[in-house]
């Protein structure tokens, strides 16, 4: 067989069809260069795949969403997003009249998904993250009753009210903070199955594979991945979102300077059942040190070292914590490192 003789397209597609959901994104992204491309062997292909496996969380929701909606015609999503505006909405466009587009009215989008609930809906409310500061907190407390799903996009910058806190403040509220494609998948399927009000932060940039399908069940409503320990920790690093991604790199900065810190991807960022809550805090107990870093706030809102520090409280312990933003100039993982080094040697 000639070793340069493209594969046929069934068997490409085939292939395809086989990975991850999350690696067939990336397929998606690649697939007009199929024509064109030759592959020696069949791992070539799946070689090229992961290569550009980097995948938005936006594009996890909202093809999840759309493969739920499929299932369920119950489904329907509203936003004030444009396929124009955000292309990872253009999907959402083949769902027909159950794509409701609110561009100029998003006080009413609000309360439409409230009534929506009440004939059986059930549904998808995409927002841009700074749109919740123009909402009520009565129209959201309203929704906490229903049974929505509210998911905010971040593009970058400072937020002077955070979407994270708001929702977090609400009865019964499930937040999420997915930090790559596959935990922004499982957070779109654990929101869609949940009885009551959500909210998963979303961004349409693509993010590193953090994940993968053997790391299914480590999702749960309520939960928190723990990616690195060891005995020697010195530092608890604790991420939400993008930022996972940045504490990950410091990890390994850290890790080659021989100064070991545990790593936790906080998915939810209200934690719930005895099994989430007793192993952190066995963590913060056991280090004693902790560093939160978040995306997106300003030194006076930090939801994600609010949370932690109103658990410290809650269950008396004896911890110390510094709090990182990445909307600080020049932030970066060498950041992250340099307060690590500094705090650990107090």
């Amino acid at each position: 067989m000639d070793s340069k003789k493209s594969l046929p397209l069934e068997l490409i597609y085939e292939l395809v069809n086989a990975l991850p959901i999350h690696h067939r994104w990336a397929a998606q992204r690649v697939s007009s260069e199929f024509d064109n491309l030759v592959f020696e062997r069949q791992a070539d292909l799946i070689k090229i795949i992961l290569q550009k496996a980097n995948v938005s969380t936006a594009q996890a929701y909202i093809t999840t969403m759309v493969q739920l909606a499929n299932a369920n015609e119950n489904i329907v999503f509203l936003t004030e997003f444009t396929p124009t505006q955000h292309a990872f909405c253009s999907e959402a466009v083949t769902l027909g009249n159950r794509f409701v587009n609110y561009a100029n009215t998003k006080q009413s989008i609000v309360d439409h998904s409230i009534v929506m609930t009440f004939c059986g809906r059930m549904p998808h409310v995409c927002l841009d993250v700074s749109s919740f500061s123009q909402i009520s907190p009565q129209q959201l407390a309203d929704g906490a009753s229903a049974n929505v799903q509210f998911v905010g996009c971040y593009s970058g910058g400072q937020l002077l009210v955070s979407d994270l806190a708001l929702f977090g403040a609400l009865q019964n509220s499930v937040v999420f903070c997915p930090s790559d494609a596959f935990s922004a998948e499982r957070a779109t399927q654990l929101a869609t199955t949940h009885n009551g009000i959500t909210y998963i932060r979303i961004s349409p940039y693509p993010t590193p594979a953090l994940y993968g399908d053997g790391d299914h069940d480590k999702f749960r409503i309520g939960s928190f991945i723990n990616r690195h320990q060891s005995n020697r920790d010195k530092i608890v690093l604790v991420g939400i979102g993008a930022a996972v991604n940045l504490c990950e790199q410091a990890y390994r900065q850290l890790l080659n300077e021989k100064i070991p810190v545990t790593v936790l991807d906080m998915f939810s960022l209200k934690l719930t059942g005895e099994i989430y809550v007793s192993s952190l805090v066995s963590i913060l107990l056991r280090v004693g040190r902790v560093v939160t870093v978040e995306e997106g706030v300003t030194p006076f809102c930090l939801p994600l070292a609010s949370s932690i520090l109103s658990f410290i409280s809650e269950k008396k312990l004896q911890v110390s914590v510094r709090s990182l933003h990445t909307c600080e100039d020049g932030f970066s993982a060498d950041s992250i490192v340099a307060v690590v080094k500094a705090f650990s040697k107090r």
